[in-house]
């Protein structure tokens, strides 16, 4: 899984609890067996991502990704549903947060939260005095 120079590697991670990780890479999100970490796969999604963030639902059926763009307009929270252990996944919701540079997702067990980080101002050489913390507006199929 190696990168080149400038690109990111493996950035956001969930444990399955029957036994493999979710892990975000590139432009990708890769399932690893945990008692066996080369026996992994690319999860076939049908939308285009760029994983940041992951939250997964506690019965694993649901995934919030966020779709990370640089701090561009089309930087959201995307939902995709499995019914196959994550060997494929369909969207099922999208939250755009506008051009906020999100990171990471958490739940209190009945709503989920991102945090809009503004990063890429800070890799511009700029700074950024204030960061908001948002509660994604849509419902769940399962609870995290």
């Amino acid at each position: 899984f190696a990168t080149g120079p400038g690109e990111f590697g493996f950035n956001g991670i969930v444990y399955d609890n029957r036994g493999f990780l979710l892990v975000a890479f590139a432009d990708k999100l890769v399932k690893i067996d945990v008692d066996n970490p080369d026996n992994y796969s690319i999860v076939q999604l049908d939308a285009a991502i760029f994983p940041d963030g992951l939250l997964l639902s506690k019965n694993g059926k649901e995934l919030l990704v966020v779709h990370n763009t640089g701090g561009t307009p089309d930087d959201s929270v995307l939902t995709f549903i499995s019914d196959d252990q994550w060997q494929s996944g369909t969207l099922t919701n999208s939250f755009g947060t506008g051009p906020v540079f999100p990171t990471t997702l958490t739940s209190d067990g009945k709503s989920v939260y991102v945090l809009y980080s503004h990063l890429d101002k800070f890799i511009s050489g700029n700074s950024h005095n204030s960061f908001t913390i948002q509660k994604v507006p849509f419902e769940h199929k399962y609870s995290f």
